[in-house]
């Protein structure tokens, strides 16, 4: 096999903006690094959103791999077009479906928020009326994702929103902190798109999916309070996209069956539950055995508790689960829920949506197992059928997903979005197959993917992989054709079940997702965190410092510090060995302004790049103003 066919892409965030969108960089590389995602941004040419999205050698088209982003208002696009109806919204329909059948890579469009004058106009109306039919327009396509203002300011508010002076000064209308919502809401969905997600979600039932305990209040006692509700209904919600729903608790299993039995009003029901262990056990053996029913690695499960106690007992157990202990506060459930980056999802596929029902027939299997005397007789009883069907655009979902999630039996494991493999189909660079498997209890779904190409004579196998869902009962037959009871390793209810696609996950990764969930609650706080992360490597505590010593020198210190994220700065510091740009350099000039009430040049800044240099421009301009 060509060793370059092996290689990884690199995925690269390109953002295309009608304003200036610069300022996110410093938010998305922060999650990078944070995140351990491999992958780069760059920026198409500011203001030429349409040519970017229609122009077939543009940086969106061209993009190998990674994401696609639009960042756009709609009073930059509607200032000559008032007049003329809904031609505005038509015409990025247009762009964004021409751009999204030929690009390899989604898009996530974001309408941002309205600058202050624009919200104040008639015209504002429509604006958030074109919010809703963007959404409604590309619901259905998994290429293009929207995220609104109104959901992206619900994800991380902030004080401050919007900078009507950078806005005039330099077409930049937001403030730092909406740039790192911004570039954080770019992150996630970068990395929602390059990671497998956990596969199972295990919750405690007492405090949990309920108040109050069931063994001592009864099934009609326990309370059904709003955060309840929502986190049941989020449960539900998450089973329908694929994740295996699961109950560990403390308790005596009759009386958390008469809850589940006899409470109409709860919306989590026990068709929704892959698995559930209700003993007086520890909750981490109790998880343990829940892995080895579903055949799945540990590394792939959430738990999640209200019980301080119980979620330490789990970190010490299972450091590879991602425990979650719920607020404290019932009434930030909801809020949290939408926080936490574990939880995101891609749009489900159909063996997603089929996930726990699949599970469900595993044990049936099982039965069937226990009852046959011999492997032939098993195999029999299975009535197993194995399809192989060509990858076109009904399957190119799943088989995308399937490049991401399958390891064990993955001879390549090359990762593919997609529109990476929608691309590569089209373009006949790939032709693949996928093996679909179906028996008497149900369908397996689409389990196999092969893609390969025909070089002269020759032909080149790019993917070959085969979920490890199917692959774990061909791995633990031995056939002993000599011999009347002839059985496999999963004949033995005490024998370990075979990991299933196991991704390897990172020992990191569990302590970065509950880092996000218990802290960066909002813009401001992640903007604080973006800013101790870059001035972390631009401090030499062995270099000479200047300190300042009258007022106006401590007033820039205290600017450059903020702005650049730095802990110290000198007097006879250079503004661009700091690692200034002339975006940080406007913002500097817009917080000088809003502190003093002196515009200070663009001009001087770059002929005097240092405090000391600057204190003896900007005295006089002070002077002047207060006079």
């Amino acid at each position: 096999m060509d060793p370059l066919r092996v290689m990884k892409i690199e995925r690269t965030i390109v953002v295309a903006s009608t304003f200036t969108a610069e300022p996110v960089r410093d938010s998305v590389q922060f999650w990078i690094e944070r995140m351990e995602m491999g992958g780069r941004i760059s920026f198409a040419p500011q203001n030429q959103l349409f040519q970017t999205l229609l122009d077939p050698t543009s940086p969106f088209t061209l993009n190998p791999g990674g994401l696609n982003v639009v960042l756009m208002r709609w009073e930059d696009l509607d200032h000559a077009e008032k007049s003329e109806g809904d031609r505005v919204l038509n015409d990025l329909i247009e762009a964004l479906r021409a751009c999204s059948a030929r690009a390899k890579v989604p898009h996530l469009v974001i309408p941002c928020p309205a600058s202050p004058s624009a919200a104040a106009t008639v015209r504002h109306q429509v604006y958030a009326q074109w919010d809703g039919r963007l959404a409604d327009e590309f619901a259905a396509n998994p290429n293009i994702r929207l995220v609104t203002s109104e959901i992206l300011q619900t994800l991380y508010p902030s004080a401050s929103i919007h900078d009507s002076r950078g806005d005039r000064l330099a077409l930049i209308p937001y403030s730092p902190a909406m740039f790192a919502a911004l570039g954080t809401v770019i992150s996630r969905t970068f990395h929602g798109l390059t990671t497998e997600p956990y596969k199972a979600i295990v919750a405690d039932c007492d405090g949990t999916l309920w108040g109050g305990v069931c063994g001592e209040e009864g099934p009609h006692g326990v309370r059904l309070e709003r955060s309840h509700l929502a986190l049941q209904e989020f449960l539900v919600s998450q089973s329908q996209q694929g994740v295996l729903i699961c109950l560990c608790s403390k308790n005596n299993e009759d009386d958390v069956e008469a809850v589940f039995r006899q409470r109409a009003d709860m919306p989590l029901l026990r068709e929704h539950l892959a698995a559930s262990r209700i003993n007086w056990a520890p909750k981490a053996e109790n998880l343990k055995s829940i892995a080895e029913e579903l055949g799945l690695g540990t590394e792939s499960f959430i738990f999640l508790d209200d019980n301080p106690i119980e979620c330490e007992a789990m970190r010490r157990s299972l450091p590879n689960v991602l425990t979650l202990q719920l607020p404290a506060d019932q009434s930030d459930i909801p809020r949290w829920l939408r926080r936490v980056w574990a939880f995101d999802r891609t749009v489900p596929t159909n063996e997603d949506r089929k996930r726990t029902s699949l599970y469900q027939q595993e044990r049936e299997r099982r039965q069937l197992r226990k009852r046959s005397m011999t492997l032939g007789e098993f195999l029999a009883g299975l009535d197993l059928k194995v399809a192989c069907v060509p990858l076109d655009a009904g399957n190119v979902a799943r088989a995308s997903q399937l490049t991401f999630r399958v390891n064990q039996f993955n001879l390549t494991t090359i990762r593919r979005t997609e529109g990476e493999l929608a691309a590569l189909l089209r373009e006949g660079g790939l032709n693949g197959f996928t093996v679909q498997v179906s028996d008497r209890f149900g369908d397996y779904g689409l389990v196999g993917l092969v893609l390969y190409s025909l070089i002269r004579d020759a032909l080149r196998v790019d993917t070959l992989l085969l979920s490890c869902r199917a692959l774990n009962v061909a791995l633990a037959i031995r056939y002993l054709p000599r011999t009347t009871k002839e059985r496999s390793a999963g004949f033995d209810p005490d024998a370990s079940s075979i990991p299933t696609d196991d991704d390897g996950f990172n020992a990191a990764r569990p302590q970065r997702f509950a880092s996000i969930a218990c802290g960066m609650l909002d813009a401001d706080g992640i903007l604080a965190a973006i800013q101790e992360w870059r001035g972390r490597d631009c401090i030499d505590e062995n270099a000479a410092l200047v300190p300042a010593s009258t007022e106006l020198e401590r007033l820039l210190v205290d600017v450059w510090a903020e702005v650049l994220g730095l802990q110290r700065v000198g007097l006879r510091d250079n503004f661009f060995s700091l690692g200034g740009d002339s975006l940080m350099m406007v913002r500097i000039i817009i917080r000088l302004y809003g502190l003093t009430g002196v515009e200070f040049p663009i001009s001087a800044f770059f002929e005097s790049p240092t405090i000391q240099e600057q204190v003896i421009k900007f005295d006089p301009l002070l002077r002047e103003q207060r006079q």
